[in-house]
């Protein structure tokens, strides 16, 4: 901020000093009450900040954005500020992957049930997506400074303090990133909550900082610069307590508060202003169109009279400085009492008139506040005629030099916008307003726009319902081949039991003899000769030849006993049967590993193809053009 605080030089100054290179205050916590100045010095000591030291990281959640450690998460991205000079692209690439990481968190978070393991996961995953968008050829990792800000402490949920005195707490402790980080804290008075809150993050020492109501004489100054001089600075302080908001409510609805010894201030502040007869016929009616406007500028006078006489009323108000005053972005602002006149006047002359510029200028007011910039008000007016959009969608409805325009629009106006996934919607306050600023002449959709999009509906909605029959396919066919291999480890897991309870089981290692007949040529040779002998020779009787047949049979017949012991292990004792189940045991395991390393890959294939159908059945949920009813 570049307009100077009053009453809170000292405060922006010692905070600005000691929070830079130079100083050496870690924390701080600014405490007053409610309206006295916390956020307003904030901003001020963080401008002085931005405008005055190099490699500093702002971090300022905003406790109205808070609902869990989530959206805490959230906030702190989109309020991530950096000094001018310094690219801030690197921001850009970290929000950007920071809402994809938040979806996944999300969905994880409902399937959970170990919250505590969540938390942790939320707060590694935040800052690691932060130190990876800072690279270390960035800039910002060159001794950077992080400064986290959390503004209205006092009012955070209890499940944010405790996820950034936890699990927050620990993962910036772990990251280079915020090595040197500084912490400035406002609150409407120290508390055991915010003690106890401190004392977990682990500060020593906290620099408590009370904000002192402004004097008369610093009332006086600040009403000087709202030019109110209705009451004096005395008066003020007695009015407000010394406290700026209440002051400022003063300022805006000084009708209310003036005193009867102020009422000749006001008569003489009258006498300064021109009369009506002091302006011809046609300033006078350029002075009507402008009533109408909080802030008058050609683009908004064009809405009331036609260009020229809105070229003419600018140009002319412009010289009158008594009447109204020029704004740094080139606006003018009306004097609020010749203003009212003004109106009042054209109320009772004509009526019917007068409600209907009211109106237009209303919506023009309401209009230009949500979206300041007139060169873009044709994004708005073409983003209202669809009912959901994605980024993609915009590339193929808008031109190459007008696409990005409206993707920068989309980050800079994301507040504007419902957001589910990757699909955008304009808030339906926005939208109506947007399509009542259409009526009053605010623009029209180009020719074809909606059937464009209505054409792009029905291609992508084939398309994806072509590629979701694809991929549930290929979950089948990936499912089938998971149930395969869960099979397979499992069967060579019992195989690799198997093997090890028979190395342990004696009963099983014990050798085994196998009974077998065989000839003997021996025998056989033996026994045919004795028969041969007992036939030639009478002195051999029966009895010999007897014997030659039994000797013969027993030849053919020879009994043969083999002892065998268990396949793979050794005859010889010692380390023969270990070294075998434990080869056994390598070889096992290293397939399991394999089929088990497969498995995984596919579970996480089938998990991506769940989310990525879960994706394509959210993109075509709701029709880019909603068909009229």
């Amino acid at each position: 901020m570049k307009t100077k605080i009053i009453g809170r030089e000292n405060e922006v100054s010692f905070l600005a000093r000691s929070l830079s290179s130079r100083g050496k205050l870690r924390s701080a916590l600014i405490t007053g009450p409610p309206g006295i100045g916390k956020t307003t010095l904030l901003e001020h000591m963080v401008g002085k900040i931005l405008r005055e030291e190099k490699n500093y990281l702002i971090l300022s959640p905003r406790v109205e954005d808070l609902t869990d450690p989530l959206s805490l998460c959230s906030s702190l991205t989109r309020n991530t500020r950096v000094p001018g000079g310094i690219d801030r692209s690197s921001l850009t690439e970290f929000a950007r992957e920071w809402g994809s990481q938040a979806v996944a968190l999300a969905r994880e978070a409902t399937v959970s049930t170990d919250s505590s393991k969540w938390t942790e996961k939320l707060a590694d995953s935040w800052v690691g997506t932060l130190e990876s968008s800072l690279r270390s050829d960035n800039p910002l990792m060159q001794g950077v400074t992080p400064v986290l800000i959390l503004d209205d402490l006092d009012l955070f949920p209890k499940g944010s303090l405790d996820w950034l005195a936890g699990p927050f707490n620990q993962a910036i402790r772990k990251s280079p990133v915020f090595r040197r980080a500084r912490f400035v804290f406002s609150a409407k008075k120290p508390t055991s909550a915010i003690q106890n809150f401190f004392d977990r993050f682990g500060f020593e020492k906290v620099r408590s900082i009370d904000l002192n109501p402004l004097s008369p004489s610093q009332c006086e100054k600040l009403a000087a610069r709202h030019h109110f001089q209705s009451m004096a600075g005395r008066e003020l302080f007695e009015a407000s307590g010394g406290i700026p908001l209440k002051l400022l409510n003063i300022f805006h609805k000084s009708t209310n508060l003036i005193k009867p010894k102020s009422s000749a201030m006001n008569e003489s502040q009258k006498k300064e202003l021109p009369h009506f007869s002091d302006f011809s016929e046609e300033e006078f009616n350029h002075l009507l169109f402008a009533s109408y406007l909080n802030r008058i500028n050609r683009y908004s006078l064009e809405f009331l009279c036609n260009p020229r006489d809105a070229s003419f009323c600018y140009n002319w108000l412009k010289r009158k400085k008594k009447i109204a005053r020029q704004e740094p972005d080139g606006d003018l602002i009306l004097n609020s009492e010749l203003r009212e006149k003004l109106q009042e006047f054209h109320r009772q002359d004509k009526p019917e008139e007068s409600e209907r510029l009211n109106v237009v200028a209303t919506i023009v007011d309401a209009f230009v506040s949500v979206f300041p910039n007139p060169n873009l008000h044709w994004i708005p007016i073409h983003l209202q005629a669809l009912d959901s959009f994605s980024k993609d969608l915009c590339r193929k409805l808008f031109s190459q030099t007008e696409t990005p325009e409206v993707l920068a629009f989309l980050e800079n106006h994301e507040d504007q916008f419902n957001r589910n996934a990757k699909l955008f919607s304009l808030t339906s306050e926005n939208k109506l307003l947007t399509q009542r600023f259409m009526e009053i002449g605010g623009g029209e959709c180009k020719e074809g726009f909606v059937d464009k999009a209505k054409v792009q509906w029905e291609l992508d909605r084939k398309a994806a319902a072509e590629k979701k029959g694809k991929m549930k396919q290929e979950q089948i066919s990936l499912a089938e081949e998971a149930v395969d291999l869960d099979g397979q480890i499992e069967s060579l897991n019992a195989l690799k039991q198997k093997i090890m309870d028979d190395f342990k089981s004696p009963a099983k290692t014990k050798a085994l003899r196998e009974y077998s007949f065989t000839s003997s040529k021996f025998l056989v040779v033996f026994g045919l000769c004795t028969i041969a002998a007992s036939l030639s020779s009478d002195s051999f009787g029966t009895t010999y030849a007897a014997c030659g047949i039994a000797l013969t049979l027993f030849g053919f017949f020879w009994p043969n006993v083999e002892i065998k012991k268990p396949a793979g292990f050794a005859t010889s004792p010692g380390a023969g049967p270990r070294l075998a189940v434990e080869t056994q045991q390598r070889s096992l395991d290293h397939r399991i590993n394999g089929l088990t390393s497969r498995a995984s890959s596919i579970k996480s294939n089938l998990h991506n193809i769940s989310d990525e159908l879960e994706s394509l059945d959210q993109g075509m949920d709701v029709p880019y053009v909603a068909e009229a009813s």
